[in-house]
């Protein structure tokens, strides 16, 4: 097996996957279609 290195060595290979951004966005969540329509008609109040 290759020595253990960290994951800055990996980062600067050619070709490699970047490292996460400190302000990435979170991962989206699902809404039931009701719930939505619901806060969408208690927005319009």
């Amino acid at each position: 097996m290759n020595p253990e290195r960290d994951a800055q060595y990996w980062f600067d290979q050619p070709g490699a996957p970047k490292p996460k951004l400190a302000n990435e966005k979170p991962k989206g969540e699902t809404v039931s279609y009701s719930d939505l329509l619901k806060s969408w008609e208690a927005a319009r109040k």
